[in-house]
């Protein structure tokens, strides 16, 4: 009695070197051929050459590690682990979200990625420093052609120190006051100073007073900036702050400035 068996193209498929996982491939574009095997009495169908894909939901994406925290200056790896039929794309994207609760994205790079014979799991891994503050938030990778996205946190602790002497100050109009502010900064940027007053509402006028390059020397990290103000007039006085560019560290002081209108009576701004 002749049996009839049909092997699936599937199986074909894997037979032909695919050690794949995944199930529920479909082969597109093969030719197929019989073969009588005349001693088991079989007649087989066989796939001579196969091509096929899968359903999205049998690609993996998984991303190593899953939250991570540095501090600044130091390097963050992510390790993106993928299972692919073929030859693609991985998208790496950092996101945080902004004051109005949308993502604001920064693409970081684009890999090839290419599944070798034995098998279809590859890795794709980004490298992330000298870490600064702000490079901390969500990291993601994501494929070209295949929807499965993966994602983690970093959190980046600011080693940055700012202090501002003196803290409190008393001026006479026509005289100068000086204030500097002391930080620890890894690397070269920007101080800001600023100078603020609340209004008859409540909220905060803000003068911009000056932006200074400071550039922490090779013996250390401690680096100064100074800000002079004057001749003083009384509406000189209100908080003084010097903040940072790229770190969250800020100081402030305040300034009290002397008149003496008619009458001899002192008045503090």
């Amino acid at each position: 009695k002749k049996e009839r068996k049909t092997i699936s193209k599937h199986q074909q498929c894997l037979k032909k070197g695919f050690k794949s996982t995944l199930t529920g491939c479909t082969p597109q574009n093969g030719s197929l051929s019989k073969r009588i095997d005349r001693k088991c009495r079989k007649v087989e169908t066989q796939l001579k050459s196969c091509e096929y894909t899968c359903p999205s939901s049998a690609i993996t994406l998984t991303m190593e590690p899953l939250n991570i925290k540095k501090e600044e200056s130091e390097i963050a790896t992510f390790t993106c682990i993928t299972t692919v039929p073929k030859p693609t794309k991985i998208y790496w994207q950092r996101f945080v979200l902004n004051s109005d609760g949308y993502k604001d994205i920064t693409e970081l790079a684009t890999q090839d990625i290419n599944p070798s014979e034995k098998g279809w799991k590859v890795k794709s891994e980004l490298k992330v420093g000298p870490l600064g503050f702000y490079d901390g938030g969500n990291y993601r990778c994501s494929l070209l052609e295949f929807p499965a996205t993966a994602e983690t946190f970093l959190a980046v602790k600011s080693n940055a120190a700012l202090t501002i002497n003196p803290l409190e100050l008393k001026k006479e109009e026509s005289e100068t006051a000086t204030f500097t502010c002391i930080t620890t900064v890894p690397k070269p940027t920007k101080i800001y100073w600023q100078r603020f007053v609340l209004n008859s509402d409540g909220y905060k006028d803000i003068t911009e007073l000056a932006t200074q390059d400071i550039n922490p020397s090779e013996k250390g990290w401690k680096v100064k900036s100074e800000l002079k103000v004057g001749p003083l007039g009384f509406y000189d006085g209100g908080n003084y702050r010097c903040s940072l560019l790229e770190f969250p560290a800020t100081a402030e002081a305040f300034l009290g400035v002397q008149t003496k209108p008619k009458g001899n009576n002192i008045s503090y701004m």
